[in-house]
């Protein structure tokens, strides 16, 4: 079996705005997020759902699939949503 999986990277967070571009020990959250799931085994692919098109051009740059939402759906039901309409 293998599965596909989405990276919620939102940047409309009332709590930590910006928060899939804060560093850990130097990388990006969302790109450390990105490379963990890439290792996974069961998962064909990692898609990057993002509400801002910078973000998916740069998610882009290093290989990623990227997928843009607007910043008022919520995370990862709408954009598995999103992914399975043609």
């Amino acid at each position: 079996m293998s599965a596909v999986g989405i990276i919620a990277a939102r940047f409309a967070a009332t709590r930590f705005p910006g928060k899939p571009l804060a560093p850990i020990a130097g990388v990006p959250m969302e790109e450390r997020v990105w490379q963990g799931a890439r290792e996974a085994r069961r998962l064909r692919s990692v898609i990057v759902a993002t509400t801002r098109s910078g973000e998916g051009r740069r998610a882009r740059t290093r290989g990623a699939s990227s997928r843009e939402e607007s910043p008022q759906e919520r995370g990862v039901a709408q954009a598995r949503i999103k992914l399975a309409t043609p």
